[in-house]
């Protein structure tokens, strides 16, 4: 069965994004090679409309493709879902829009043969999928900031979120991989 595997930056305070700015975020190379790893076992990205747009107006850019050719190939070729109930139609190659989560259909998605599915940010759509327990890993690079403000990453989350420590990493940043399995998983 195909996995689904959440990779989100989070600041040391909690937050995900602090008024729609990202300047926050520390990038490196060890970064990027833990990125590429991560792509390398997805095929299917999931995505709440506000991060969908946002990386669509970034990846979809002349820009990008000069910058990290890699990330736009698996980006643009990848299937890639939008939970959105204001988003009509989804124009970025291979994606598709679906009103809402509806669990039954997710579980057949991950039954379905291919790689693991990748959540990238989209916490609203991640509280949703964690409180219907499909989520079965969550990876987290936590930044060394404080940002004091900001949107939090889980909201509206139906009960504690219990994980199980899978692994660490330090990057040269400062970055630290926190990699955790979700306890209801392993309860099912």
């Amino acid at each position: 069965m195909r996995k689904i595997i959440v990779l989100s930056y989070l600041s040391l305070d909690g937050f995900t994004a602090s008024n729609g700015d990202f300047d926050w975020i520390i990038w490196d190379d060890g970064v990027n090679e833990y990125y590429k790893e991560t792509q390398r076992t997805t095929d299917t990205v999931l995505f709440g409309r506000v991060s969908y747009e946002s990386l669509k107006n970034y990846w979809s850019t002349p820009k990008a493709s000069a910058e990290d050719p890699e990330m736009i190939e698996f980006i643009n070729q990848t299937r890639k879902v939008v939970f959105s109930k204001s988003l009509e139609t989804a124009d970025w190659n291979n994606s598709e829009v679906l009103k809402e989560i509806v669990p039954n259909d997710i579980e057949a998605m991950k039954k379905d043969s291919g790689k693991d599915i990748l959540v990238i940010g989209s916490g609203s759509v991640v509280s949703q999928l964690e409180n219907a327990s499909l989520i079965d890993e969550y990876r987290f690079i936590s930044i060394p900031v404080v940002l004091g403000e900001g949107k939090p990453y889980f909201q509206n989350l139906d009960d504690k979120l219990k994980l199980k420590f899978l692994e660490m990493r330090n990057f040269k940043s400062g970055n630290v991989l926190l990699r955790y399995q979700s306890e209801k998983i392993l309860d099912k």
